[in-house]
């Protein structure tokens, strides 16, 4: 899979949009730590920032990105009249846009132990792209165990993926909740 990241807004309208919601005028800078607590809280500035997303996956992999709501989505067309061929090993280009708020919640599901293998390694490639663009992601993106504490996917037909037990579990769970 080959992936690129690019941010595609800065801090100023974050913070904009959260001096609006706080019925203030200007725009100052947007520190790591606040830029940090917004996209934590999911407070509605955070849908100001946005990262814009260049993958080729397989097929199956890109069944599974499409599906989520309230991003852009811009996939390459297959029609053999137009690419000239049908795409070679089941991949297919596609772009997101994608903002912070969405980002996490995506992440929360496509991280977790029991999405599909490949899904998972397309998203931690995106995670480690984003936070080397913007490192106040570092903790933010990951499955929803780490965010809540606990397994939704878990029930007595279904067993956790045991990354709740591991030591590395542990130490994203710190960062989120720090």
């Amino acid at each position: 899979m080959k992936i690129e990241c690019e941010i595609k807004s800065d801090r100023k309208w974050v913070s904009r949009a959260m001096r609006a919601t706080m019925a203030k005028d200007g725009c100052g800078n947007m520190p790591d730590d606040l830029l940090r607590f917004l996209i934590r809280a999911g407070h509605s500035p955070a849908e100001e920032w946005e990262v814009w997303i260049d993958a080729t996956v397989p097929e199956r992999v890109h069944t599974h990105v499409v599906r989520h709501e309230e991003i852009g989505k811009y996939v390459a067309t297959s029609r053999p009249d137009i690419v000239g061929e049908m795409f070679k090993g089941g991949m297919r280009k596609l772009s997101l846009r994608i903002n912070a708020k969405r980002l996490t919640e995506i992440m929360r599901l496509r991280l977790c132990g029991k999405a599909w293998w490949e899904t998972r390694i397309l998203f931690r490639a995106i995670a480690a792209k984003v936070i080397e663009l913007e490192p106040c992601f570092d903790g933010l993106l990951a499955p929803t165990c780490v965010w809540y504490g606990f397994c939704p996917e878990h029930c007595e037909a279904r067993p956790t993926c045991g990354y709740m037990e591991t030591e590395h579990y542990a130490a994203e769970r710190k960062k989120v909740i720090a």
